[in-house]
């Protein structure tokens, strides 16, 4: 589901930019040089959980399994940082002009 949920965030990119998915510890990451606003960042971030996450919890939820566990990690975990920068980005949205993927790292221009 890693690289599926990674896979969603780089297809919102440009097709003009270079976009690179790399193993970075247990996790993985997508990097990419595009500028976006905050409106397209945060569908950036929200591609991934709108597609997998949220599905994956509503099949918990109605099916009954004998260790649905496994798949509620399965959800928080690929979801968990960008769920957090997302919280970042509204708390802070009237001072941010533009933001920048770029691996672990969020650059961003205050206005």
């Amino acid at each position: 589901l890693m690289i599926v949920h990674e896979y969603f965030h780089a297809i919102t990119f440009s097709k003009k930019e270079d976009i690179y998915i790399w193993f970075q510890g247990f996790g993985m990451i997508t990097h990419c040089t595009e500028i976006k606003n905050v409106k397209e960042y945060l569908y950036t971030l929200l591609l991934p959980n709108l597609l997998i996450t949220l599905p994956l919890s509503i099949f918990v939820i109605f099916v009954k399994l004998s260790n649905p566990l496994i798949l509620k990690m399965i959800g928080l975990v690929s979801s968990i940082n960008d769920l957090a920068t997302i919280v970042y980005i509204i708390r802070n949205r009237k001072q941010i002009e533009y933001l920048q993927l770029s691996g672990k790292y969020m650059y961003y221009k205050k206005k």
